[in-house]
């Protein structure tokens, strides 16, 4: 437990698998093929990586989309939004959070998001009041690579990686993050993280 002195917990694909436009899968499959392929895709020219940068913003994104389409700009900029505020959350992070703070480690949450996480996903989840900071990549236009992953360290009061982990599913961002001499755990699911919270964070005294 004295290993960490700051803990970073990624959102996508740990606190929500969930996705952007999941509607369109079933009300709008060509929608959903066009976002697929003229967003997130090979021919999305960049707009992921600009929007998480804060370059973008989401009604760029919806009005490209709708132009791309014909789908009603405020039609689907709606849709989009419920979808947002819909998106399945992983709440069982909440109490081992909880139990971290008590000990006196620092947490935090980086993420490469958009707009749409500081408008709604934050707020609706409270996350700012358990983090002791929120680093979203739209706010400090800098992806995790880029910048930010100073900017949490720093904000925590925590100059040291070696006494840092960072939760992520993505590849990239552990690399990224070990080798400034940050420690990772590679995210799958809630389940195999809690066996292994228990084992190397709380020891002997499981998160109940």
């Amino acid at each position: 437990m004295e290993r960490f002195k700051t803990i970073f917990w990624d959102f996508d694909g740990v606190w929500s698998k969930d996705v952007f436009y999941k509607s369109f899968m079933t009300i709008h499959p060509h929608i959903w093929d066009f976002i697929q392929t003229k967003v997130w895709g090979p021919e999305g020219e960049g707009r992921v990586e600009k929007w998480m940068r804060g370059d973008l913003t989401m009604d760029d994104i919806n009005r490209h989309i709708s132009a791309g389409t014909g789908m009603d700009f405020d039609v689907l900029t709606q849709t989009f939004l419920e979808d947002v505020a819909r998106m399945q959350i992983e709440t069982r992070h909440i109490p081992i959070i909880r139990n971290l703070k008590k000990r006196g480690i620092k947490v935090g949450m980086i993420t490469n998001n958009m707009d749409v996480f500081n408008t709604i996903t934050l707020p609706k989840l409270k996350l700012d009041e358990l983090f002791n900071g929120v680093f979203n990549s739209f706010t400090y236009k800098k992806l995790k690579a880029e910048g930010l992953f100073d900017i949490a360290m720093q904000s925590l009061g925590n100059i040291d990686y070696n006494l840092a982990l960072l939760i992520d599913d993505s590849p990239r961002a552990r690399v990224a993050f070990e080798l400034k001499g940050g420690h990772t755990y590679a995210y799958s699911t809630f389940e195999d993280f809690q066996i292994w919270a228990d084992k190397y964070l709380f020891g002997s005294d499981p998160v109940k």
